[in-house]
């Protein structure tokens, strides 16, 4: 059982690089089904440590990372707003890569986001609603014309 990033890091211990963490908890994300929520938000966070430049979200996008966010976003929604919170952080993280934006942009993300928005809005959760705004700007990439419905 996995808890809180900090928890898993404890128990990792403080010197395990970013890519083993990326190859030890990427693939657990693309089965969120059988993770808890509490489980999903302490991974996410945690990814979102690890994914902090070019090479990191390279290993992460081996993974098919982004889309297993998209999955969890699309099936947790607002049932457990920390852990939607965790994976749109862990999501804009990854999305500072122009190819994991085009990989996005072309597996609907926008369209899951734009579905969470709805949602949010009338939820007076005024970070989830400036983090899904924020991960639609992030995720939006005007070269593939999918920006003119937002």
């Amino acid at each position: 059982i996995f808890g809180s990033a900090v928890e898993i890091l404890s128990l990792m211990g403080s010197t395990t690089s970013d890519s083993i963490i990326i190859q030890q908890f990427s693939g657990k994300l693309q089965q969120p089904n059988l993770l808890s929520r509490h489980e999903l938000q302490g991974i996410c966070e945690l990814l979102a440590l690890s994914v902090k430049n070019d090479a990191t979200r390279a290993e992460a996008s081996k993974y098919d990372l982004e889309h297993s966010l998209v999955r969890i976003i699309h099936s947790v929604r607002l049932e457990s707003v920390p852990a939607v919170l965790s994976s749109l952080t862990l999501l804009s993280c990854m999305s500072e890569s122009m190819h994991v934006k085009q990989s996005l942009g072309k597996s609907g993300a926008s369209e899951t986001l734009l579905q969470l928005l709805v949602e949010v809005q009338d939820s007076g959760n005024d970070e989830l609603i400036a983090k899904t705004v924020r991960a639609i700007r992030d995720v939006t990439v005007p070269c593939l014309g999918n920006i003119n419905h937002i």
